[in-house]
């Protein structure tokens, strides 16, 4: 079942336009680990001191419209910067490998939990109940997991 994964309220910025590089995009958002005991992309979270890269996103484009004031999931900006790569903190050993989503906009990303069923979602994050494949606002053919 394909649906979009489109929120409206999307806060991850990520990048800013620099008008005197010509329209050329500035990082101002690059990732870094700030609790290395912290949790990966997709986990749930309440509070940016639970996830690995200090990004809990409650307004996430993986929650898919089911936003909460007090629970969000881990994620990271996917889209400038050293460590951005979704796929440097793919967990090899339990088969957990992770993509990058980008907002329709351009302007924000974040690293989604890659799937092939629901299994591999709620080996993550039991909130999620479906792996669907993206639309084409973000990269056609790829399965992510999310709320239902």
């Amino acid at each position: 079942m394909r649906i979009a994964l489109t929120i409206l309220f999307v806060v991850l910025a990520g990048c800013d336009t620099n008008a005197a590089a010509g329209g050329d995009y500035t990082c101002t958002n690059a990732p870094h680990i700030s609790n290395t005991k912290g949790a990966v992309h997709g986990a749930s979270c309440t509070k940016d001191s639970d996830c690995l890269y200090g990004d809990c996103n409650k307004v996430a484009m993986q929650l898919a419209g089911h936003v909460t004031t007090t629970e969000g999931v881990c994620t990271k900006n996917c889209s400038c910067g050293t460590n951005s790569s979704c796929d440097i903190d793919d967990d090899l050993a339990n088969n957990v490998h992770f993509k990058c989503l980008k907002a329709p906009s351009g302007g924000a990303s974040e690293c989604g939990v890659q799937c092939a069923s629901v299994a591999d979602c709620q080996k993550v994050n039991p909130r999620f109940t479906a792996c669907v494949e993206t639309s084409s606002a973000f990269q056609t053919g790829v399965k992510v997991c999310t709320i239902q």
